[in-house]
């Protein structure tokens, strides 16, 4: 029942997964709808291609950062417990 090992390397790295599967479909599914607006609109078709390519990246490093910036503030705590643990008197 202590919080002294992090579980959250291990929940991050599930999450990062999970945003690559959901980035995916999305990227798909964009792929999908250009082929439907092939029928009626072909600048829509090929601006919704140019589109998922760029929308697909943009989801995956901006859902990495912010994913980083966790680990970061985790590992800078745990940094400091050391460093605290080393300055309390004994």
């Amino acid at each position: 029942m202590s919080f002294d090992h992090m579980v959250t390397i291990k929940v991050v790295r599930a999450a990062y997964a999970l945003s690559i599967a959901a980035y995916t479909g999305i990227a798909l599914l964009m792929l999908y709808e250009a082929w439907g607006f092939s029928v009626w609109n072909k600048f829509l078709e090929w601006i919704t291609i140019l589109a998922t390519p760029v929308v697909w990246l943009t989801g995956i490093l901006t859902t990495r950062l912010a994913l980083e910036f966790v680990i970061n503030q985790f590992k800078i705590s745990e940094h400091l417990k050391v460093i605290r643990d080393q300055n309390e008197p004994r």
